[in-house]
């Protein structure tokens, strides 16, 4: 079981309201994330993006004691109880809560109550002036428990009943609502092999048209949902539950407003916990989460809502993207956005993983490839700001920063290593502009099958001559920053991957980047396509030119702390960014690691790509303040350098209206 430990933000912005898409999930209730689109609004006003925000946190799976637990200690933070579905998995006790942390009317809850201790509670506080506003059943052990919330909020008059067969539940439906009632929550569930029905009806006069339905089947609920929601709808209750080893499902939809919304059902707690991942980083709010079993499977419905960002600026992402995806036959990619140093946006779209149906979320790892040379210029800077070096610094041969060390495989003639013509010329510089003087000739990868990386920089220094002499040409050479990652361990005193961990990544408050595992993938990477590309190559040890396996939100972390931007602190001065990012003498548009000054002078970054790999980061350097990383796990070969995808980014950046004022990191 996979509990939920994550901190989300509410927004109490009221939206206008929606024209609603939600797509339908397969007949197996696998995610399918080429289908999921974010319904349409094109009334949101910009100033309503920018809303007063309430702290709120949601977990599932947990069992009684873990429930307690977390109730008392966010209670004693000042949070409020919004929602708590109770569900039985493995025959125990489960649930899924949503806690928000706001000013209250008073509240009371209680769980695994059974039918007689409810109905003592429930008198007890009406008796106090209390209502009931959330009341969900479920099954333990042959019994009916009940979990449920009261609160001291205004309301007109109201009925509540549980225990209800379905012909109770209708008939009770039908009574209340010819009274003027309208349903406003209601909880199926299973006592044996029967169900059972919880429901609260509320006289009110708001004129919103609603409907609901109860005991549907899943392609019922799905069928019942696509017809609501053309005629205008949105879903506001969706509870799951299981009878005779078959899923059902009670909801409520409504024409109240909201921004853009999310509904899906019959997910996995795996798929739940990606769906949450994907939407959180959108601006996604969970609202309804409802927990039941189906088989030996705990299983998840929920809604979410969006208050943050309009609907027609979502659709702009996901349309962009998707085209992109679809024309370049890209499994999954995944995407993060940076304003002021905030990161505004991050989303996963299409499979991690083909096979098995996994979705790619802003939590998927991906290797990044060649924007590793951007962590390897900004940690050389770093030892340049530490005294340890200078970029005028030669590398190799006697006085140099590393003598002789790189030199063994050399003969020695009158005491003196015979280094190639040229190489003892080569600064630091030199290396972090590609004006070094190796070309195609000296591509490290070959060597990299079976050397360590420091074995291949001997091999190469004493098996392959310059192109060019130092400073008099510009070749984009790999081998040049390999030698920069020896120079690194050297100068650092601890590996490359250490030194880079230490003084690039943790300042910046990055903790989960990591070289790549020749082994096997790490925690949440992803599966490279086509299958095998990169059978045979060790991308562990391409380290400081290639090595480096991130998530794109890390990535964004990253450049937030090198940015010249204020807003967080840099890792590095003022005057050592400016001197990384001055474009070198030969070629106007690369500094020091950085592409720079393309197009139009207003944006650096990087791009990489290898087989089964597609990234590019970016860092506008206009007033916008915005940063993007996006990373494949493919290599188009009709975009094999990213810059399409780079430009189709930029360009669908900026046709967002606004981005929230929040800070997802």
């Amino acid at each position: 079981m996979k509990l939920l430990y994550t901190i989300i933000w509410v927004f109490t912005a009221i939206l206008s309201p929606i024209r609603a898409q939600v797509n339908s999930w397969e007949a197996q209730h696998r995610l399918d994330s080429n289908q999921y689109q974010t319904p349409s609004n094109d009334h949101v006003s910009i100033p309503s993006i920018r809303a007063q925000v309430n702290p709120w946190e949601a977990r599932y799976g947990l069992d009684s004691n873990q429930y307690q637990t977390l109730f008392n200690d966010l209670v004693s933070k000042g949070y409020r109880l919004n929602w708590v579905s109770g569900y039985t998995f493995n025959n125990e006790p489960r649930f899924a809560s949503i806690f928000e942390k706001k000013s209250s009317p008073a509240w009371v809850s209680h769980h695994g109550m059974n039918s007689r201790q409810y109905q003592q509670k429930f008198d007890t506080y009406v008796g106090q002036g209390y209502r009931l506003v959330l009341v969900n059943g479920y099954e333990v052990q042959g019994v009916d428990n009940y979990v449920a919330i009261w609160d001291k909020s205004p309301s007109g008059q109201w009925v509540a009943r549980h225990g209800m067969s379905p012909s109770d539940y209708q008939n009770a439906f039908n009574t209340f609502v010819g009274q003027g009632y309208r349903l406003r929550h209601v909880s199926g569930y299973a006592v044996g092999n029967e169900a059972r029905y919880a429901a609260i009806w509320e006289k009110t006069n708001d004129g919103i048209a609603w409907v609901a339905r109860h005991g549907m089947t899943s392609s019922d609920y799905q069928n019942a949902f696509d017809g609501y929601v053309s005629q205008g709808y949105r879903l506001v209750v969706v509870n799951g539950y299981q009878v005779n080893n078959v899923d059902y499902y009670a909801a409520i939809w409504d024409k109240s407003t909201s921004g853009p919304w999310i509904a899906r059902h019959g997910m996995t707690s795996s798929q739940f916990q990606a769906e949450f991942d994907n939407n959180y980083y959108q601006g996604f709010v969970l609202q309804v989460v409802s927990g039941y079993d189906l088989g030996q499977t705990d299983v998840y419905a929920a809604l979410w809502v969006n208050p943050v960002m309009k609907g027609s600026d979502l659709d702009t992402i996901n349309n962009n993207i998707q085209s992109y995806m679809d024309q370049n036959s890209v499994p999954g990619l995944s995407l993060a956005i940076t304003q002021d140093d905030r990161l505004v946006f991050a989303k996963g779209f299409g499979f991690a993983d083909k096979a098995s149906s996994t979705i790619v979320t802003p939590k998927s790892m991906l290797r990044i490839m060649s924007i590793s040379k951007s962590l390897t210029a900004t940690a050389i800077m770093r030892l340049r700001a530490q005294g340890r070096l200078k970029l005028s610094d030669r590398v190799f041969g006697p006085g140099s920063l590393t003598s002789d060390k790189y030199g063994n495989l050399l003969p020695i003639v009158n005491g003196l290593r015979q280094y190639k013509p040229g190489i003892t010329s080569i600064t630091v510089q030199n290396l972090l502009e590609h004006q070094a003087g190796w070309g195609d000739n000296a591509d490290p990868k070959v060597f990299l099958r079976t050397m360590s990386p420091a074995e291949a920089v001997s091999k190469t220094l004493a098996t392959v001559p310059l192109q060019y002499q130092p400073n008099q040409g510009h070749k984009y050479s790999n081998f040049g920053f390999l030698i920069l990652g020896r120079l690194i361990s050297d100068l650092g005193g601890v590996s490359y991957e250490s030194y880079v961990a230490q003084h690039v990544l943790a300042p910046s408050g990055v903790t989960k980047m990591q070289l790549a595992n020749d082994g096997g993938p790490i925690d949440n990477e992803v599966t490279y396509y086509p299958l095998g590309v990169t059978n045979g190559w060790r991308i562990h040890e391409f380290d400081s030119f290639g090595g480096w396996v991130a998530t794109a939100i890390d990535v964004c972390r990253f450049s937030t702390h090198v940015d010249g931007i204020s807003t967080k602190p840099d890792i590095l001065s003022p005057s050592i960014e400016s001197e990384m990012w001055q474009a070198s003498s030969l070629d106007n548009g690369y500094a020091k690691g950085w592409i720079v000054n393309r197009p139009l002078n207003n944006w650096r970054g990087h791009n990489g790509g290898f087989g089964g790999t597609g990234a590019f980061f970016t860092q506008r350097t206009d007033n916008s303040k915005i940063g993007f990383m996006v990373v494949m796990n493919t290599n188009p070969q009709l975009d094999g350098a990213s810059w399409n995808l780079r430009a189709l980014v930029d360009g669908m950046i900026s046709k967002v209206g606004a981005w929230p004022s929040y800070d997802l990191f």
